[in-house]
C-alpha cells in the first residue's frame, strides 16, 4: 500500500534545510505516548473480549436448542420417524438445513432400534451419542463430553408425534473448538487459541497456537505480554464454564505499532544528529502540530474506546501514517460497535423467545379457564332465547352473546397458536365480493358511531380457498386498527383485484397518519406497538402469521401524512377455477 506525503521523508527534508536536531527528550517522550497508547488500546479491547466469550457462549447455548426444537417441529420429519424405517428417515434429514449443518445427528427410535446417523462419523464418537439418545429425557438438554482430546457438544431431544406418543431420540453434536475459533474470531478480530486440561487444542492461525502454549498457564482474567521468536504478543486466558475449555485470545502488538514506531525513531534520530537549539525549537513546534496532537488524539480515543465509549468517528485531517493508524483505530472501533449491536439484538431476540413461551403458558391457562364460564355463558344465553323463542328481538341479542362468545374463544386461540408456532385451518371455497361485503355490514355500525366512511371497489365472481373465520380475523383486526388513527371525515377503503394475473390482490386503506418510519420494519413483530392505547403488539404478528399459514403474505404501504394500505396477496394456489373446485378441508401448518 502506498502512503503518501511520508513522515520520513517530509522531516528529512526539512532537518537538511535548517540543520536541526531533535533533542533525545523529544525522541523519548514521543516513542513512549505512541506506543503506551496504542498499547492500552489493545489491552482494552483484550478485557472487552471476555464479556464477547460470556455472551457468546448463552446466546449460542440458546441457538443450538431452537435450531433443534424447530426441525423437529417439521410434519415430514415427523412422518418419517413415524415410519420407523432407517431408509426412510435416511432420505428425509439431509433435507433440513438445519440438521444438515449440525456436525453430525444421530436418531434412535423409542423401540430400542437405531434410525440414522451421520456418515463418516467415528465409531466411539457415535457410540457416545447413541448412549445419550437411549437415556430417557423429558426435555431438550445440551451436555459436553470429551472424547479423543476435543470437546463435543451434544444437544438432545425427544420427538414427539402430533398424538403425545414419543418418537424416539435426536442428538446433534458439534466440535466446540472449530465453532469457537471460527465465531470468536469474527466476533473480537483477535487470533482464539483454545485450550483443555492444560493443553492447546486448536488455534486460528499457526503463530496463535505456538503463542497460545506459552500462554496456557497464564493467570486467567489478566493481560500478559508473551514472546514468541522475537514476536511480542498481548494475551488474555478466559476460562468457558460452559464448555470446560480455556479460550486465550492473542493481539499482536508489534505488528501494527512496530512500522510507525520505527519510522518515529528514525526520524527522530536523523532530526537529532545535526541540530541547533533554532532548529529545535522549529522541529518541536512542527513535531506539536504534525504529530503529538494527533497521537494525543488517538490516546484520548483509546481511554474512550476503554470505557466503553463507541457512540463517536474518528476523523484524521491528514494521509500521511499517523492518519493511516487512525484508520485503523476508527476500524477497530467499528468493529467493536456493531460486535456490541450483535449482542444486544441476540439478547432482545433472547427476550422475545422468553415472553412468546410465557405467553403460551398464559395462553394455555386462559383456554383451559375458559371452557367452564363459556360454557355457562353459552347455555344461559340459550335457554333464555328458547324461554321466548318468538321473541326476535332477545333472540337477535342471545346470538350476539353467542357470536362474542366465540370471538373470544377464537382469540385465546389465536395467541394460544402463534406462541405455539402450529395451527389447523378449515378451509373452504369462499366468494371474495360476497365474503368482503358481509365483514363491512358487522363494521357498519362502529364506523358510523366513529363519523368514518367505508367503501368498497372490486369485482364479483371471485372465487377462492382459505379459512373463512380465521382470514376475517386478520381483516377485522387491520379495520379496527384502521378505525382508530381515522379522524371523523375519512373513508377506509376495501379494494380487491387480480394482480400481474397471478395473485388476488386483498386492500384495507385508510387516510390515517401513516406508519412512523421508525415502526416500519418492525409493524409484524411481536410486541410492537405504535400510538395505540393498551394495544399488546400482537395483533398483527398473529395476522400476518394466519396469513402465512395459508402461503400468502401480508404487507404494508405507508408514507408518513399518507395513510397505511394493507395488502393481503392470495397466491394462484388459493384460486378457485372452474377446473379445480375443491371440497372444505382441515390443514395443519
Amino acid at each position: 500500500m502506498t502512503i503518501h506525503r511520508s513522515l520520513v521523508r517530509q522531516y528529512t527534508l526539512f532537518s537538511v534545510g535548517l540543520t536541526a536536531i531533535v533533542s533525545a527528550g523529544s525522541f523519548l517522550i514521543t516513542n513512549h505516548v505512541t506506543r503506551t497508547g496504542l498499547e492500552d488500546l489493545f489491552r482494552q479491547r483484550l478485557v472487552q473480549a471476555e464479556d464477547v466469550l460470556r455472551q457468546y457462549t448463552r446466546v449460542n447455548h440458546l441457538a443450538r436448542v431452537s435450531q433443534l426444537e424447530t426441525a423437529l417441529t417439521s410434519p415430514r420429519l415427523l412422518a418419517a420417524l413415524e415410519t420407523g424405517d432407517p431408509a426412510t428417515v435416511e432420505a428425509e434429514v439431509p433435507t433440513h438445513g438445519s440438521l444438515v449443518d449440525s456436525g453430525f445427528i444421530v436418531i434412535w427410535a423409542a423401540d430400542d432400534a437405531h434410525l440414522f446417523s451421520t456418515e463418516g462419523l467415528p465409531a466411539e464418537l457415535e457410540a457416545i451419542a447413541i448412549e445419550r439418545a437411549r437415556e430417557a429425557i423429558d426435555a431438550t438438554e445440551v451436555e459436553n463430553v470429551e472424547w479423543n482430546g476435543q470437546i463435543y457438544e451434544l444437544v438432545q431431544a425427544k420427538v414427539t408425534a402430533n398424538n403425545g406418543r414419543v418418537l424416539g431420540t435426536v442428538v446433534s453434536g458439534r466440535s466446540l473448538a472449530a465453532a469457537y475459533g471460527e465465531d470468536l474470531k469474527r466476533l473480537t478480530g483477535f487470533d482464539v487459541v483454545l485450550g483443555l486440561g492444560g493443553r492447546v487444542v486448536s488455534g486460528s492461525s499457526p503463530e496463535g497456537v505456538e503463542a497460545g502454549s506459552s500462554a496456557i498457564e497464564l493467570e486467567a482474567g489478566r493481560v500478559t505480554r508473551v514472546e514468541v521468536e522475537d514476536t511480542t504478543f498481548l494475551a488474555s486466558r478466559v476460562e468457558d464454564p460452559v464448555s470446560g475449555m480455556s479460550v486465550i485470545f492473542l493481539a499482536s502488538i508489534d505488528e501494527p505499532i512496530a512500522p510507525v514506531m520505527n519510522r518515529v525513531r528514525v526520524l527522530l534520530l536523523v532530526l537529532a544528529v545535526a541540530g541547533s537549539i533554532v532548529a529545535v525549537l522549529v522541529v518541536w513546534l512542527f513535531t506539536r502540530a504534525r504529530v503529538s496532537r494527533q497521537v494525543q488524539q488517538l490516546v484520548h480515543y483509546a481511554e474512550r474506546i476503554g470505557q466503553g465509549d463507541l457512540g463517536f468517528t474518528i476523523r484524521s485531517r491528514s494521509d500521511d501514517e499517523l492518519g493511516h493508524l487512525a484508520g485503523k483505530v476508527e476500524e477497530m472501533r467499528s468493529r467493536l460497535e456493531q460486535n456490541r449491536r450483535e449482542l444486544e439484538k441476540a439478547q432482545r431476540d433472547k427476550l422475545d423467545v422468553e415472553r412468546l413461551a410465557a405467553l403460551g403458558r398464559i395462553a394455555t391457562g386462559i383456554v383451559h379457564d375458559f371452557k367452564n364460564p363459556v360454557a355457562i355463558v353459552r347455555g344461559t344465553a340459550d335457554r333464555i332465547e328458547s324461554r321466548d323463542p318468538e321473541n326476535e328481538k332477545l333472540a337477535k341479542q342471545c346470538r350476539v352473546i353467542n357470536r362474542q362468545v366465540d370471538r373470544m374463544t377464537a382469540l385465546a386461540r389465536d395467541v394460544l397458536e402463534y406462541a405455539k408456532g402450529h395451527s389447523v385451518l378449515d378451509v373452504e371455497t369462499i366468494d371474495l365480493a360476497t365474503w368482503l361485503e358481509e365483514i363491512a355490514a358487522s363494521h357498519a355500525e362502529p364506523l358510523r358511531r366513529a363519523g368514518v366512511k367505508l367503501a368498497l371497489q372490486g369485482p364479483r365472481g371471485m372465487q377462492v380457498m382459505f379459512d373463512p373465520e380465521r382470514m376475517r380475523r386478520v381483516i377485522d383486526n387491520i379495520v379496527n386498527n384502521a378505525r382508530e388513527v381515522s379522524s371523523v371525515g375519512d373513508t377506509i377503503t376495501f379494494r380487491w383485484s387480480r394482480w400481474e394475473e397471478s395473485d388476488i390482490r386483498i386492500e384495507v386503506a385508510d387516510e390515517g397518519p401513516g406508519i412512523p418510519p421508525e415502526l416500519g420494519d418492525r409493524l409484524f413483530d411481536p410486541f410492537v406497538t405504535g400510538s395505540k392505547e393498551g394495544g399488546s403488539g400482537l395483533g398483527l404478528a398473529i395476522a400476518r402469521k394466519i396469513v402465512e399459514d395459508h402461503g400468502a403474505r401480508l404487507d404494508v404501504e405507508s408514507t408518513p401524512g399518507g395513510g397505511a394500505t394493507f395488502v393481503v396477496r392470495l397466491p394462484e394456489k388459493l384460486h378457485v377455477t372452474p377446473e379445480r373446485k375443491p371440497q372444505a378441508e382441515k390443514v395443519t401448518s
